[in-house]
């Protein structure tokens, strides 16, 4: 469970950022979802 909302925090930041977003850890492990959502990001652009 409690990995379901950690990366809860981390889709919700990821969507949320508008010009920059830095993930300093070093347990992250991407999925398909999150990096999804890291591309769609860059796609976005910070303006």
């Amino acid at each position: 469970m409690m990995e379901g909302i950690g990366k809860n925090v981390y889709l919700n930041t990821i969507h949320t950022a508008r010009e920059y977003l830095y993930i300093t850890t070093p347990y992250l492990i991407c999925d398909h979802e999150l990096m999804s959502a890291l591309r769609l990001a860059t796609e976005r652009g910070g303006g």
